[in-house]
């Protein structure tokens, strides 16, 4: 059995204006289920005019694959696409090292961004709240 859970305020991050992740919380009582070191998140974007998202959406193509997390100086790390839910919306998983899990649980800052040719967005400093909160489920 595998529960999702979404604490919204804890579990998001902005990237930019029109960038959304959403970091799942997985439970899980079934001990074969491994996922070790993994994030998994729901990539929305998002316009609040619609005559411009069909436009932005086609220029953005491939975003999902250039999406990246960074816990403090280490490599960043870019998502890799679990699967394509609809054009404004992606399932995407991050792969973090042994020593970024320590260094995200031991508090070290974690930064977000996109590195596409029309959206090059990175995040501020992400609040405590959500790294912790991530950090927690990497420990489970």
């Amino acid at each position: 059995r595998l529960e999702v859970r979404n604490d919204l305020m804890n579990r998001s991050i902005k990237i930019g204006s029109n960038v959304s992740l959403i970091f799942e919380d997985l439970i899980t009582d079934d001990s074969s289920i491994t996922e070790e070191n993994h994030l998994k998140a729901t990539l929305t974007l998002k316009f609040s005019d619609k005559e411009v998202e069909k436009e932005k959406l086609d220029k953005l193509l491939g975003v999902e694959n250039h999406v990246w997390l960074q816990v403090g100086e280490n490599d960043r790390v870019f998502s890799t696409l679990q699967e394509n839910l609809e054009q404004s919306q992606h399932s995407l998983c991050f792969n973090l090292t042994n020593l970024m899990l320590k260094d995200l649980q031991s508090g070290i800052t974690l930064f977000a961004g996109v590195e596409h040719p029309y959206y090059n967005v990175r995040t501020q400093e992400i609040p405590r709240t959500v790294s912790d909160s991530l950090a927690q489920d990497l420990s489970k």
